[in-house]
């Protein structure tokens, strides 16, 4: 088994149509495996200051918000992002209950300002 990985770069003004179409992917490629429980972790950044600080702060929040649309049971890992910015995890149990982190969904703010 591997896993997947979604850098999203786009503007602010996509990223819930970005968000919520890697998301709904992810789910339907799971599904389509015959992976039907499973669950969203969302990874809270590690924070810094100025202006990083508000743009994470919102990408937590448009994360937040696209889980909570999906109807998937959402569980917060406060400081389990990464220092470029959050992420959706997708966390699927197998056949003895184990969890295994299967896809993320993040967007990266170590590239230019878009």
């Amino acid at each position: 088994m591997t896993q997947d990985d979604a850098h999203i770069f786009c503007t602010r003004s996509r990223w819930v149509r970005s968000y919520a179409h890697a998301s709904s992917s992810c789910s339907i490629l799971l599904r389509d495996f015959g992976l039907n429980d499973f669950y969203l972790e969302l990874s809270r950044a590690r924070r810094q200051g100025g202006r990083h600080r508000r743009r994470v702060d919102e990408a937590e929040a448009t994360l937040e918000s696209v889980a909570i649309a999906a109807g998937l049971d959402l569980v917060m890992d406060p400081g389990g992002g990464a220092f470029y910015g959050p992420k959706i995890s997708v966390q699927a149990r197998d056949a003895i209950g184990r969890t295994h982190q299967m896809s993320t969904v993040q967007l990266d703010f170590q590239t230019p300002a878009l």
